[in-house]
């Protein structure tokens, strides 16, 4: 090996870090990765029952008006 390999090979060792980075464990429900899935799922959800209640409704209006 030169010295411009070694002195190379040192500097990408000392910039990245020793052993690679360091990942900090993620845990809990509500973990940033999960955040918009749960988001979407519930705002989906009381869309999801707006539109039964809407349906429902008017359903129960077209039963009381005469024929």
């Amino acid at each position: 090996m030169d010295a411009v390999s070694m002195a190379s090979s040192t500097h990408f060792t000392v910039v990245n870090g020793m052993g690679g980075q360091q990942q900090i464990p993620k845990s809990g429900f509500c973990t940033r990765g999960h955040q918009i899935t749960i988001l979407i799922l519930s705002m989906s959800f009381v869309f999801l029952i707006g539109i039964i209640a809407a349906v429902f409704l008017l359903e129960m209006r077209a039963r009381d008006m005469p024929k």
